[in-house]
Parts: structure tokens; sequence; C-alpha cells
């Protein structure tokens, strides 16, 4: 590897993580129910990407305005895993010993989002996990919720954001690769 793929990687995932330590406080602090908001998960990733594609970019001007797609694909990803790889230590503590009982609160909040489905959305979703009252419907949320706090939950959603950040990865760097002339 490179010492500017190093160099980058570095630089890139300390923002990275800085971004997703600095606005999970902000939520915390300003409005805990926008834990549970699909709009400020899209608004992350779309962050996320554009800050990883920044990273690639930065890299191609470094390199003479060449990255072969290895290089591509390696300056997108490190800086995501190296986030993962932060976020699983800072979620662990932030959820079992800075506020133990956060996602209780997310949970309730998911389930009164829940209630307020039209009726056929409910059925629909009581069908697909075997679920016959509210109160199941309830708890099964709660249950998600507290699995989610756990190492094990922690390691199986950052590894299912690797699995997902890895396929764009893939994309970014097949449109942004632009190898060497062969013959100069």
């Amino acid at each position: 590897m490179s010492p500017l793929i190093k160099k980058i990687a570095i630089k890139f995932g300390l923002f990275l993580t800085a971004f997703s330590i600095t606005s999970t406080f902000a939520i915390y602090v300003f409005n805990e129910s926008w834990f549970i908001s699909p709009w400020l998960l899209v608004f992350n990733i779309f962050a996320i990407i554009t800050i990883a594609i920044f990273g690639v970019n930065q890299f191609k001007k470094g390199n003479g305005g060449f990255a072969t797609f290895r290089e591509s694909f390696s300056v997108f990803i490190l800086p995501i895993i190296f986030q993962i790889v932060v976020l699983f230590g800072f979620n662990l503590l932030f959820y079992n010993v800075v506020d133990t009982e956060l996602n209780g609160r997310n949970a309730k909040r998911q389930f009164e989002l829940f209630m307020q489905e039209p009726d056929d959305n409910k059925d629909d979703m009581k069908k697909a996990f075997k679920l016959t009252s509210d109160e199941e419907v309830e708890s099964f949320y709660l249950e998600q919720y507290e699995a989610a706090k756990t190492a094990k939950g922690q390691l199986i959603g950052q590894a299912i954001w690797f699995i997902f950040f890895s396929i764009l990865g893939l994309v970014v760097a097949a449109v942004t690769k632009k190898n060497r002339p062969e013959f100069d």
C-alpha cells in the first residue's frame, strides 16, 4: 500500500469518524427522535459516500490524475473500515455506559410510528414477523433495539454497513479509475 493511500485513509477515516460521532452527539442533545428518522439515515449515507469520494479524488490529484481500480477501491473503503472499527467501540460505550436507556426510548418511538401506520401495513408487518397483537409488536421492537446494543448486535450491524459500502466502493472504483497510458 502506497504512503499516499495510507495518508488519505487515515485523514478521511478520522474525518468520517468525527462526522459520525459529532452527529450522534448532536442528535442526542437536540432531538433524540431523529435517531429513528429515515431521512437522517439517508443524509448520513450520502455524507459518508461524498466524503469517501472526495478521498478518491484527492488520491487521484496526488497521483498525477491516475488511480487503478484497486487504488480507487482501497482509498474509498479504508476510511470507512477505520470509521466502522472506531464506531464499534464508540457505540458499545455510548449505548451501554453513557445512556443505557436510549435504545429502549428509541424502540418506543419506533413502536409509536408503527401504531400510526394504516391497519393494512400493520397487519402485513405482523404477518411477516408472525406477531398477533400490538403488545407483541412492541416487545419485538424492544428486543431488536436491545439486541442492537450488544457486542454481537454491533458486529452484525457494522458488518452489514461494511458489505453495503463495499458494494458502493466497487461501483465508485469502476467509475473513478483511470489507468496510466501503456505507451508513453
